[in-house]
């Protein structure tokens, strides 16, 4: 609900001047990002939904593909043009095209090894490192 609020507030006029929003660990999930994909689409023209927007971290929330699909579909729409650096916990064959499209976009995994990727003796080390920072372990699964 407060990444959807978010995206109302910024399509109504709000925030016009933000360059970078950091919203990782906040609980958000593909309901609330859909709906700021939504809101940001509209935003094609200097004084429209975070226009100026040039950095914004969703890592380490409840997004799954779904989400991140429809933040790449209005990219790919024109949203968010002045976008450089986006980083979310799944890059999808869609945000990939995104970003292959547009060069100036650096969409970035901020785990690039996950513990389910290490070597066996490894993953308990990792699991328990991220356990201790995040509660979960969020690259186990």
């Amino acid at each position: 609900e407060g990444l959807a609020a978010l995206g109302r507030a910024a399509e109504r006029g709000a925030l016009p001047h933000l360059k970078t929003l950091s919203l990782k660990s906040n609980l958000i999930g593909d309901d609330g990002l859909v709906s700021f994909a939504r809101s940001v689409s509209n935003g094609r023209c200097p004084s429209c939904a975070l226009y100026r927007l040039h950095v914004l971290h969703l890592s380490f929330n409840s997004i799954t593909d779904v989400g991140v699909d429809a933040l790449a579909e209005a990219i790919r729409g024109g949203a968010l043009p002045w976008l450089h650096l986006l980083v979310v916990d799944r890059v999808t064959p869609s945000l990939k095209e995104v970003c292959r499209l547009r060069p100036d976009l650096d969409c970035s995994d901020p785990l690039p090894m996950p513990c389910r990727d290490l070597p066996e003796d490894k993953r308990e080390a990792c699991a328990q490192h991220e356990i201790a920072i995040y509660g979960e372990c969020k690259t186990c699964g």
